[in-house]
């Protein structure tokens, strides 16, 4: 892709795996690279990778085939993890730095959702909504 000032992205596909998306995309980004003339595939200048859930790391179908972790150049990460159901349950950031160089802590997002009608939380209890890890009985282990 290329805007009107001539800064392109480059985008890597691939072939989705049999039954790691069953009745989704035909064809997923695994990486995205800035135009800086690099390969997206074979460098890491400004690179960011793409992983997926695989048939073999989520028991559930709908958590197959759903981003599992983006990693960028500097060695970052985003990594996402679902309830059974497919819905995202937790965002975590690693690899982070300050301004001045320092690691930043990991942190976590977590993602609650009301019940199908909207009368109320889908997990009843307050203390199981917070951090460190949300408690539900629609909860996936892949994380």
């Amino acid at each position: 892709m290329e805007d009107k000032n001539g800064n392109r992205l480059l985008f890597t596909l691939e072939d989705t795996p049999p039954g790691e998306d069953p009745g989704g995309p035909k064809k997923r980004i695994t990486a995205v690279a800035d135009a800086t003339g690099a390969d997206p595939v074979s460098s890491p200048t400004r690179t960011f990778k793409v992983d997926y859930f695989a048939k073999a790391e989520a028991s559930k179908p709908k958590v197959r085939g759903k981003v599992q972790a983006i990693r960028d150049h500097t060695g970052s990460a985003l990594t996402f993890g679902y309830y059974d159901d497919g819905n995202l349950r937790v965002l975590s950031q690693t690899g982070g730095r300050r301004a001045d160089g320092t690691r930043l802590a990991t942190r976590g997002f977590y993602f609650t959702y009301t019940t199908s009608d909207g009368s109320g939380p889908a997990i009843p209890a307050a203390a199981d909504r917070v951090s460190p890890d949300p408690k539900t009985s629609n909860q996936s282990s892949a994380l």
